[in-house]
């Protein structure tokens, strides 16, 4: 008998979102700080784009400070360019 942890039950639920996309026309948005959740680009069969603060992805955000009650600030990097957000 396999056992799998809640949050091992989780990401295989999440899975089977990515692998029901609608073939190459679709886009899956992934997030690279997740290794369970970065390695679903293995099951699309379209455009895999990912974000993340920690590892290199297509979407980061970096010089992240947060204000408390009043939200954060971030630069929002891509290879458009980088933006600072608040």
């Amino acid at each position: 008998m396999e056992f799998f942890s809640s949050v091992d039950e989780i990401a295989l639920a999440k899975r089977e979102l990515i692998e029901g996309l609608n073939g190459r026309e679709s886009t899956a948005v992934l997030n690279a700080d997740d290794p369970r959740v970065a390695a679903f680009g293995a099951f699309d069969a379209g455009r895999v784009l990912t974000y993340g603060i920690e590892q290199p992805a297509f979407f980061t955000a970096e010089a992240i400070e947060d204000r408390g009650a009043l939200g954060s600030e971030f630069d929002y990097v891509s290879p458009e360019g980088r933006v600072r957000l608040d």
